[in-house]
């Protein structure tokens, strides 16, 4: 696994902690800024 891709994993880890009850596909798309393709 590239930097890059663990990079993502815990933006994307840490915005799901704020959220506890989830967020959607396109939800979290928008709040990190990546295509729901790459989430």
């Amino acid at each position: 696994m590239s930097v890059k891709a663990l990079d993502r994993t815990f933006d994307l880890l840490e915005l799901l902690s704020h959220f506890p009850e989830g967020l959607a596909l396109s939800e979290i798309s928008l709040k990190i800024g990546m295509h729901k393709g790459t989430v």
